[in-house]
């Protein structure tokens, strides 16, 4: 009988534990996609001298059928035109829904259990380097 206490207290633990290797197995693809997409506009960004209105909308567009949120829950801030020394700064922030599996049974509000993944850097325009 006491095992079957113990399995009692211990089964809801354990369950919890392998819902949140799952979770996390599925936000760290979400972060592996997003850093694919950004890495495609940075290219583009680069090639085009820099991130025109155009590009930002299909990065939001993109990074936000990977995340499954609305195009305006995306944040794309970059710069459209290089600064003096030939750079470009950008900054996307993706949303992540869920970051604990089961929240209640580890003690985590509804409202803390999201977060938001930054991808942000600075690259040199190739446009006007030929």
């Amino acid at each position: 009988m006491k095992q079957f206490i113990a399995l009692l207290a211990i089964l809801p633990l354990i369950l919890g534990l392998l819902m949140q290797i799952g979770l996390a197995q599925g936000n760290f693809a979400l972060t592996v996609r997003a850093e694919s997409i950004a890495r495609d506009c940075r290219e583009a960004a680069a090639d085009a001298g820099g991130f025109s209105e155009a590009l930002r909308t299909e990065a939001a567009s993109r990074l936000a059928r990977a995340a499954g949120v609305s195009p305006g829950e995306i944040s794309v801030a970059a710069d459209e035109d290089p600064t003096a020394d030939g750079s470009l700064r950008y900054r996307f922030e993706i949303p992540i829904r869920r970051l604990v599996a089961a929240p209640a049974l580890f003690g985590v509000k509804s409202d803390k259990n999201s977060g938001v993944y930054v991808i942000e850097g600075t690259i040199r325009a190739r446009a006007d380097e030929e």
